[in-house]
Order: C-alpha cells, then structure tokens, then sequence
C-alpha cells in the first residue's frame, strides 16, 4: 500500500488518509522532553526526532516519515513491493519493479523504476510498464482514448516528478472522462477505487450505481395514487347518505 492511501479516482489524486501504523510518536532520543517546552520547534524535534517529511525505510516492507499534523507516521507496503526512495521531493514509498504486479485489489504500489507507471486493467489486476514520463498538475485528470491518468507524490502544485497510474476504463466497463475518471454506467457494477458512477461516487457497501430516474419514478408514481383515491371515495359516499335521508 502506499504511504498515502488515496481517495476514489475524480479526476485528481487526493491524499485523504494515511496509512497509520504510528502517529504523534515521542522520539527515541533520551533528550525529547527537554525539547518540548522550548517552543515550536523544540516540539516538533520530540515528535519526529530527525525523521524529515521526506522520510527513511525502516525495513524492506515498512517506512516511516513526518507529518505536519499527525507527526511520525509509520506506513506499511501490505506484501505488495518493498519501501524505497521515490524521489527527493516526495521520499519513501512503496514500490514493484518493472513488469511485477502493482494492483491486486486490495493494495497498490508506485513503480520503482524511472519513466513507468502502474497500468490498472481491472480490480485486481495492474502491472508497472515503462514509457511513461514523470508528471505533474496538468497530466492529471487526463484521458487519452479510453486510459484514464491521475499523477501521484507531488508536494505541492510546482513539482514535476510526480508518477502516473494509468487506468483502462474499458477493464471496468467504464468510459473514460476527463476531469472525473472511470465513470461506470447506471446499474452496472462499480469499483469504489479505480471507477465513478455518472454524477456519484461508488458507493462501496452497495457498489452498483444507480440508475437514472430511479428516484423520481418512485415518487410520483405514490403520490398520484394516493391522492385519487382517497378523493373519489368520499365524495360519492356523502352524496348518496344526504339523498336518501331526505
């Protein structure tokens, strides 16, 4: 898993949530305490000790990094690739190698190699392949045919050294459009990662999107009823009691 796991494919690649194993951890170093108190940045020493946001890898399958908001994050690759150094920018992650599995629906993982990407051909299916330049800002977002693209590990909205996932929206049943992503028609199956519903997202307790005017139908269709018979009923009861009792 990367260290940021990432929000349903929109159009752009939203960092929502981390993959916290650790957060907020006070330094190992016996002189953390003495930091804190000294003012800011006495704190932010206790916090992260001399982890840097770019981060280090701890072992093979862990990395760990500093957050401004959550402090030492810990983040684990899930079995699928090992920890290494995207770029200096960014700084750890988890990555495959060229032509390894970078998608099995469950987890997903950078691609360690330069000028590659990970290619998304289904829910559980996604290999690293090469011919693809690093990105930034205005890759993201794209269609070409009917691949989707979304760039990954950029620090803010000047970086250039991001890396792309591609996404064959054909793999989803899916059509490919710009600025939203794989958008899945009403009443087929979506996927709540790689795919959109027109105008929703997937909804991953119910991955089905809905079907257009399914809503509405629904709601006329009752109050018409409702409202007819109720009328008609009364108003021949009380005309045929008034004449006979006269």
């Amino acid at each position: 898993m990367l260290r940021i796991a990432l929000a349903s494919i929109t159009g752009a690649a939203a960092a929502v949530s981390f993959s916290v194993l650790t957060a907020g951890c006070p330094a190992d170093d016996g002189n953390a305490g003495e930091g804190e108190g000294e003012g800011e940045e006495g704190e932010g020493e206790g916090e992260c000790g001399d982890v840097t946001p770019q981060g280090e890898c701890v072992d093979a399958d862990t990395g760990q990094f500093c957050d401004a908001a959550e402090g030492l994050v810990e983040f684990g690759c899930g079995g699928l690739g090992t920890c290494f150094t995207f770029n200096d920018n960014w700084g750890v992650d988890c990555g495959v190698g060229l032509g390894e599995q970078c998608n099995d629906g469950v987890s997903y993982a950078l691609c360690d190699a330069p000028n590659a990407a990970c290619n998304v051909t289904g829910t559980t299916t996604g290999t690293c392949e090469e011919g693809f330049a690093a990105c930034g800002v205005a890759d993201d977002g794209l269609c070409t045919g009917n691949l989707f693209q979304f760039c990954y590990g950029l620090l803010d909205d000047d970086d250039v050294d991001g890396q792309l996932f591609v996404i064959d929206c054909a793999g989803f049943g899916a059509t490919c459009v710009a600025g939203e992503g794989c958008v899945v028609p009403g009443g087929d199956t979506c996927d709540a990662f790689w795919t959109v519903c027109d105008g929703a997202l997937c909804d991953p307790e119910n991955p089905v999107c809905p079907g257009e005017g399914e809503g509405e139908g629904e709601g006329e269709g009752e109050g018409e009823g409702e409202g007819e018979g109720e009328g008609e009923g009364e108003g021949e009861g009380e005309g045929e009691g008034e004449g006979e009792g006269e």
